[in-house]
């Protein structure tokens, strides 16, 4: 198992996480069920955490790429990474906003409806972002299917 392919594991969970937490959230809210949105701001944690994981193993899949693929384009691997830079602080963020809510609601309190909305707005940014870096990152082994 090499660094090309830990990354390769981990680095679907931020992406697909933060759209599934999303819809999640969504659903909560439209049925103003606060044991599904709290299942959401979980989930919001767990995709700061897949960030980090995927931000970490970034690094050893690259020097993989580079190794086993010359032709690799340094242009596109330096355009993924500073993608996902951007996008792994802002999932961080997303966890640290995710968990503040949690806490403030902790004990059976009510969820404060700003901090959700807060949240939710925060993860149609990760999402965005998220979804940006994946496409940035599977054209730098797939440029011939992705636009």
């Amino acid at each position: 198992m090499n660094g090309a392919y830990l990354h390769l594991l981990v680095n679907h969970l931020p992406v697909l996480g933060a759209l599934f937490g999303l819809g999640l959230a969504a659903y909560g809210l439209a049925r103003s069920q606060p044991s599904v949105i709290r299942a959401a701001l979980g989930v919001f944690v767990i995709v700061a955490v897949g960030a980090w994981a995927a931000n970490w193993t970034g690094e050893k899949a690259e020097h993989v790429l580079e190794e086993a693929v010359p032709t690799v384009s340094e242009a596109e691997i330096h355009e993924h990474e500073e993608m996902a830079e951007k996008a792994a602080w802002t999932a961080f963020a997303l966890g640290a906003l995710a968990l503040v809510t949690l806490g403030m609601a902790w004990g059976g309190k009510e969820l404060r409806r700003p901090l959700v909305l807060g949240t939710v707005a925060l993860s149609v940014a990760v999402s965005g972002l998220m979804g940006y870096t994946a496409k940035l990152g599977g054209k730098i082994r797939h440029h011939t299917e992705i636009d």
